[in-house]
């Protein structure tokens, strides 16, 4: 599957006894015709999600000249058969699912934040991203989960 989930951005997911040289190229071909991002000047640019320890989509990418833009991405996994420990919110806090569509603005800003705490609020670019996430197709609102803060906030 080729998954767009902002502009300019491509995940190829490909079931492990299924890749191929063949598969990654013609997805990654895909990818660039139909979801590269254009800029005002023109320039086209398209990000590609590939884990470090991924030799042959790695090789593909830097063979078409692509290169790593420098922003660590983090993947983190567990057992699915290890128990789930007990972790209570802080007191005064709340966990829920995401809300509706109004909800989105202050879900998108949260985001943003988190990963780019080090920059002025003029530089975010709105919350409308969000969107495409909630678009991929294992995506479920009921586990896109919120902290409320005791004032509501």
């Amino acid at each position: 599957m080729l998954q767009p989930e902002d502009p300019g951005h491509a995940f190829l997911q490909v079931h492990p006894a299924a890749r191929t040289p063949g598969l990654e190229q013609e997805m990654l071909k895909v990818a660039e015709e139909r979801l590269a991002h254009t800029a005002p000047d023109g320039r086209r640019s398209l990000h590609v999600w590939a884990n470090a320890d991924d030799p042959l989509r790695v090789d593909l990418l830097t063979r078409r000249g692509y290169t790593r833009d420098g922003n660590p991405e983090f993947q983190r996994r567990r057992a699915m058969d290890a128990p789930i420990l007990d972790a209570p919110p802080a007191d005064g806090y709340r966990v829920r699912a995401l809300g509706d569509r109004e909800e989105l603005p202050s879900r998108g800003y949260a985001s943003w934040r988190a990963f780019h705490p080090d920059e002025p609020d003029e530089r975010f670019r709105g919350w409308e991203w969000y969107l495409y996430v909630q678009r991929a197709p294992l995506y479920r609102r009921d586990l896109d989960i919120v902290a409320t803060a005791p004032g509501g906030e």
